[in-house]
């Protein structure tokens, strides 16, 4: 029994590290903005579009690729994301113009998309009980590690005098290598014959998918936003390197990671209605701090993006957990989770160019977002109460 589960764990991880490169695509363009900009002529209040533009597809198609999953399998697709975002990799090393540049990004997305509803597919489909639900929060820890890893890399290539092309030459090596970890998937024992795109008009018909949806919504436009102005706040404010905000970054990372694992691995995500709207208040108070600089000294903004990234982290990872809490039948987990995935990636696309706009255009107007993320963060204690209230029904054993 401990091979077995220590076998399910192994398969998750690596899944989860395809998921992390997949998630690497967006904060791939932070540390090299400014050569973009200069190259390409990109106005600041704009540059949230280059950062986002992968999720473009993500955000409109991942409840409809469910059906795709149930038509190639979830490995297939989790091989074919990976190739398509080593294609999109090199159309981006070779965009000499703007709009190549656009278009390479949203082939990324292709990529992106498969591995995003793949992922989820593979841990449902070879999980079951207490498992699953602690795997689908381990899953959602894969945003920190691709942000750091991204951030981290493009800057020391930056640094190095390196053309901020070489960041995608490094990206798709890194997918090449997981992609080859892949195979070892093809032969995973399934726990459900459930199929991706089963119940999808019960889950659109039905109240907790979508409160749950709100949610990761608003974890991904939370964290993403923040982290990626992060760059260019402590460069204006305190005269970072882009090394030196890459540090800072990836230690943050580590931060919402352990925030995650906190989720994972305690009992802590057996209390959402407790531990929900407090790491939801405390990171969008920190959040704002760091955005409008009312901490003032380094020391204080330094403590304030560690405790953000850490409350986000695990709010996020909450989440995700309450995905079996909106189930609305066993047929629909699956979909369940395509339309969570889908809400989350509306929430990474339009984050970015809302928030350097308003910083840009209205800074005064910042404290709104952060108001309104915090909401919707805690309406997916609604989908728990509805659990309980009905002794469980929607849990998908």
């Amino acid at each position: 029994m401990g091979i077995r589960s220590n076998k399910v764990w192994l398969h998750t991880i690596i899944v989860f590290l395809a998921g992390s490169i997949a998630t690497a695509l967006v904060p791939l363009t932070v540390p090299i903005l400014g050569p973009i900009s200069k190259e390409f002529g990109i106005a600041g209040a704009n540059l949230g579009w280059i950062v986002s533009f992968p999720t473009l597809i993500c955000a409109l198609g991942a409840l409809a690729f469910g059906v795709v999953v149930d038509l190639t399998g979830d490995v297939r697709l989790l091989l074919a994301g990976i190739a398509l975002v080593i294609l999109g990799d090199a159309g981006v090393c070779l965009a000499p113009e703007l709009w190549l540049l656009f278009a390479a990004r949203l082939f990324q997305g292709l990529g992106y998309v498969c591995i995003s509803v793949a992922g989820p597919a593979f841990i449902q489909r070879t999980t079951t009980g207490e498992t699953r639900r602690a795997a689908m929060a381990f899953w959602a820890a894969h945003t920190p590690v691709g942000f750091a890893a991204a951030v981290f890399i493009g800057a020391q290539l930056v640094a190095a005098g390196l053309s901020w092309r070489f960041s995608f030459v490094g990206h798709a090596l890194a997918a090449l290598v997981v992609g080859l970890t892949l195979f070892a998937l093809r032969h995973a024992r399934s726990r459900t014959d459930m199929r991706r795109s089963a119940g999808t008009w019960r889950v659109l018909s039905t109240l907790p998918p979508y409160v749950v949806g709100l949610g990761a919504l608003a974890a991904g436009m939370l964290q993403v936003s923040v982290m990626t102005m992060l760059p260019s706040i402590l460069a204006s404010r305190y005269g970072f390197s882009g090394p030196q905000s890459a540090l800072t970054i990836l230690v943050a990372m580590l931060a919402n990671w352990c925030g995650s694992m906190v989720i994972v691995g305690t009992r802590v995500r057996k209390s959402p209605a407790m531990a929900l709207p407090v790491t939801a208040v405390v990171a969008a108070v920190f959040g704002y701090n760091i955005v409008t600089g009312l901490t003032g000294a380094l020391p204080a903004t330094l403590a304030c993006i560690m405790i953000f990234t850490a409350t986000i982290g695990a709010a996020n990872s909450l989440v995700w957990s309450l995905i079996p809490a909106a189930v609305p039948a066993p047929e629909a987990a699956g979909a369940t989770a395509g339309l969570v995935t889908q809400c989350s990636f509306i929430g990474v696309l339009i984050g970015p160019p809302t928030f350097f706009a308003i910083r840009h255009e209205n800074p005064m107007l910042i404290v709104l977002p952060f108001a309104l993320l915090t909401i919707l963060l805690l309406v997916p204690l609604i989908a728990e109460a509805r659990s309980r209230v009905t002794c469980e029904p929607s849990r998908v054993a």
